[in-house]
């Protein structure tokens, strides 16, 4: 716990950038080094881990993961997997250790599919939007402290793709969550485009006022 205070004391705020309604506020940590992990993005990348359904059958709650690789990979709350059976996110942020192998817990955010696409996972390259997220973590709270496990409420997961998809004026065929992304790519872009990494940036924090792309 004192490590952690520590570090956080050493944060330091950066100018601010602007784009439309965003505003991005870099956090600095001078003298961190590398991280000793890799995110799951970029070990699936290096084929270091492969995200598999949890058998020939699948199963929607949970995900095999084998890292055959020799770094930790750090897996965040709310990131989506594409693939296999139907399109997954995971529930929980938590550190895989190297050479090991573990079962994942996931929701779905592609209610209309059931069939492989592919054998394995890939990132979708997406976090959940934070309506989402903050829904989908209470219901895995009330889930633990009720004793049921990392499980989410899956029923509520697609009540609030669909909400979205509507919001959005976006149709799925098979209520991906992954096309409502898509159907925005263009713009997203802009704000990839305006934003930029600096200098011993460890993270940001964000604002934004009122509008479709703000969850």
């Amino acid at each position: 716990m004192e490590c952690v205070e520590t570090f956080f004391h050493a944060i330091k705020i950066a100018q601010h950038q602007i784009h439309a309604n965003l505003t991005v506020f870099p956090l600095l940590a001078p003298d961190r080094g590398e991280p000793d992990y890799l995110t799951l993005e970029e070990a699936l990348g290096q084929q270091n881990v492969h995200v598999t359904e949890k058998s020939e059958q699948g199963s929607v709650p949970e995900l095999r993961l084998i890292n055959s690789g020799k770094s930790n990979v750090l897996i965040v709350e709310g990131e989506e997997l594409v693939g296999a059976k139907q399109n997954r996110m995971v529930n929980l942020t938590f550190l895989v250790a190297a050479m090991s192998e573990v079962l994942i817990p996931v929701s779905c955010v592609e209610q209309g599919r059931w069939n492989y696409r592919t054998p394995d996972f890939h990132s979708g390259q997406k976090v959940m939007h934070f309506s989402l997220r903050r829904s989908h973590q209470n219901a895995i709270k009330d889930n633990i402290r009720a004793g049921r496990g990392l499980q989410a409420d899956q029923m509520r997961v697609w009540d609030d793709i669909h909400q979205k998809s509507v919001q959005m004026s976006v149709h799925s065929p098979t209520g991906a969550l992954t096309d409502l992304f898509d159907a925005y790519d263009n713009r997203l872009d802009e704000y990839r485009r305006a934003f930029r990494l600096v200098e011993c940036q460890v993270g940001a924090i964000f604002f934004g006022f009122s509008d479709v792309l703000c969850g």
